[in-house]
């Protein structure tokens, strides 16, 4: 019953996500915000996010990036980040033995301009005809008997098209049952000029070299809130669970704790609160998917606010004094 229950929770918590990234998508609140974004480092950190999960089933991981992409080019790191994570964890989640694959590639238009190219391919189970027309469509996979196997809202390769289009991309699944998946993002983008010269040197940045703990029971949400604490200049460690981040908390010396409220087994809140006896200057934020919690008395002093996720640079900003 009780793995039910945070199955779940889990289940629940991610939903709650996607339909808010959804509803601010078609209500045309998601802005595009282009920067520098150092290539190598970003793909990399994709790669890294999903191996151990990859390698605990059993499964090949490969990725391979072009050697003539430039090192630099302007993107929405975190909107591009968020497409790609939602890809590979279906990747990884649908295919039982075999590989997944990313693949970067870059396509010049002119000496300052082309396209970057991402392919990420699986032996998985695949989709037959009728699927395939369906797996932009909104809560497809909810009212799909996969769901029941492997969990999911529903509603990420719809956020992930939606995204694609508002960076005037382009999104297409190749797909054959039995045979594997191959999505492929193309987006058109520029290479920056003096590109160093346009990204403020980490003595000046909000978070420079604090230590940041994320916690959080999805890795996407890690992730995402991973790309923005890194753009801040701040250093990341990751709990998936309210004893881990004990754990960890216990064992270094963080500036900042970002705290999921609606965590399987034990909730933010209680988090929070036994971290607060042992550290009680420890400062927390708390993220939600949906309404703010409660904050008990004992805890107003320790936890300096609270943000809905998805997490977003300037709300962080606003609650931060280092």
């Amino acid at each position: 019953i009780l793995e039910s229950i945070s199955y779940s929770s889990v289940i629940l918590n991610g939903l709650l996500n996607d339909i808010l990234d959804f509803a601010k998508i078609n209500e045309g609140k998601i802005q595009i915000n282009l920067h520098p974004c150092a290539i190598q480092k970003v793909f990399e950190s994709f790669y890294k996010s999903w191996e151990k999960m990859a390698n605990e089933k059993g499964l090949e991981f490969h990725f391979s990036i072009e050697d003539s992409i430039p090192e630099f080019l302007l993107l929405d790191q975190l909107r591009v980040s968020q497409i790609i994570h939602n890809i590979l964890s279906n990747a990884i989640k649908f295919t039982e033995v075999g590989t997944v694959e990313l693949r970067v590639k870059y396509v010049p238009e002119n000496e300052t301009q082309g396209d970057m190219i991402v392919e990420i391919e699986d032996t998985g189970r695949g989709m037959d005809a009728e699927e395939l027309s369906r797996v932009f469509e909104p809560f497809e996979q909810a009212n799909n008997s996969i769901t029941r196997n492997h969990g999911g809202t529903g509603l990420g390769m719809a956020i992930s098209l939606n995204l694609t289009k508002l960076m005037h991309g382009q999104l297409v699944c190749k797909s054959a049952l039995g045979k594997g998946t191959c999505f492929t993002l193309s987006i058109h983008t520029t290479i920056p000029e003096n590109p160093a010269q346009n990204n403020i040197e980490a003595p000046h940045l909000p978070l420079a070299n604090k230590q940041i703990l994320i916690v959080d029971d999805l890795q996407l949400n890690r992730t995402l809130a991973g790309f923005i604490i890194d753009k801040m200049g701040g250093k990341v460690t990751e709990a998936d669970d309210g004893p881990h981040a004990i754990e960890k908390a216990n064992e270094n010396n963080f500036d900042l704790i970002l705290l999921d409220v609606h965590m399987p087994g034990m909730s933010g809140l209680d988090v929070a609160n036994i971290l607060h006896q042992d550290q009680p200057n420890l400062p927390i934020i708390l993220l939600s998917a949906d309404s703010k919690p409660d904050i008990p008395e004992n805890l107003k002093e320790g936890i300096i606010g609270c943000l809905q996720k998805p997490l977003e640079e300037d709300m962080l900003l606003s609650l931060i004094c280092f």
